[in-house]
């Protein structure tokens, strides 16, 4: 950056040197440029500076685990209580799963992602699947799944993951009143999960429904 210092006592001087109002013109315009100058380097050294960040933040590929408490010491997710955990799988540059845990009654939804600045934006294609334990389920008798599938209406249309860093490490905070946490997920992963979900068919579900 370019550091231009200029006082007042140093101008009252070129002013008084100068013999002529062509001189005094010619000095103002060199002030006019270099202040001019000094600024636009300091904003452009700023801009840089945030696209360098912003151009390092990237999702592909991870696995975050969200929940209602977050261990500012360990970096990590505190969800201990039933329906409260998400999962959401940043399966590429452009694409997500949302995976909502409660218990006997799992919801899953699919959609597109944006990184704007410290931003995640989240847009929801129009469904979700939902996994239901079958509590009529009677294996001796009628040997039916122990799940029942099912697709309706989302419930959710665009969700915004505020970024924030604890230990270098990049962190989400959603919502305003009640807030949920989100880390990187150190006990599950993108194949993993990926794996348990086209097992139990709710990946062909999410993917062959149109929006």
């Amino acid at each position: 950056m370019y550091s231009f210092k200029v006082s007042f006592t140093s101008i009252c001087c070129w002013f008084r040197c100068a013999k002529t109002p062509t001189t005094a013109t010619i000095i103002i315009l060199f002030l006019m440029v270099v202040l001019s100058f000094s600024c636009s380097n300091t904003n452009n050294e700023n801009k840089s500076k945030d696209a360098l960040i912003f151009s390092k933040f990237k999702l592909t590929g991870k696995v975050y685990f969200f929940g209602p408490r977050f261990d500012s010491i360990k970096c990590e997710i505190d969800a201990g209580c039933d329906c409260c955990s998400d999962n959401i799988l940043f399966i590429n540059d452009s694409n997500f799963v949302h995976i909502s845990y409660c218990m006997d009654d799992d919801s899953y939804y699919k959609g597109k992602y944006i990184i704007h600045k410290d931003k995640v934006i989240l847009k929801y294609d129009t469904f979700e699947v939902s996994k239901k334990t079958n509590f009529d389920n009677d294996d001796e008798v009628n040997q039916t799944t122990p799940f029942l599938i099912t697709t309706s209406k989302s419930i959710f249309v665009e969700k915004t993951l505020k970024r924030f860093d604890c230990k270098k490490t990049i962190c989400f905070i959603i919502g305003d009143e009640e807030q949920s946490y989100g880390a990187i997920d150190k006990y599950e992963t993108l194949s993993n999960l990926t794996s348990n979900l086209k097992n139990e068919g709710i990946w062909e579900k999410l993917f062959s429904v149109t929006k």
